[in-house]
């Protein structure tokens, strides 16, 4: 008889993956010298700590920790994995939110699209992924 496999998430593992490798991609596009774009790195700002900082570590954090606890199993891991996937979504509903009612949202305007990078796109994705994969423990 052949052993079985231990069951893995692997659908919930990639889309965290999304989320950190977005993080690391650059995010939005500049227009500034030479096209600079923002990395997720560049909303931590430890000196001016804020909304910003906080929605940037937990998009950033819930994404790794919830990478981590897909290694587990236990009767908590698929509880612990829902939640790390909520906080790493609430950062950026924070983000989104505070952009929104700030000077940078109207410099960015309905433009929000246009200036997404591919790490934007890699943490919706991440997101929606990630989602699907700790509502259906795979």
């Amino acid at each position: 008889m052949a052993k079985k496999s231990a069951k893995f998430p692997i659908i919930y593992l990639i889309g965290t993956v999304l989320i950190i490798a977005g993080f690391i991609c650059p995010i939005f596009k500049g227009k500034g010298l030479l096209g600079i774009t923002k990395t997720g790195f560049d909303f931590l700002n430890f000196d001016n700590f804020g909304t910003i900082t906080i929605a940037g570590l937990l998009i950033f954090c819930g994404a790794v920790l919830g990478a981590l606890v897909a290694l587990l199993k236990g009767k908590g891991a698929k509880f612990l994995k829902f939640i790390f996937i909520l906080a790493s979504i609430a950062g950026g509903v924070m983000l989104f939110i505070y952009f929104n009612n700030s000077w940078i949202g109207q410099v960015f305007g309905k433009g929000l699209f246009k200036n997404a990078y591919i790490g934007f796109w890699m943490i919706c994705a991440g997101w929606v992924v990630g989602l699907i994969g700790a509502l259906t423990n795979k």
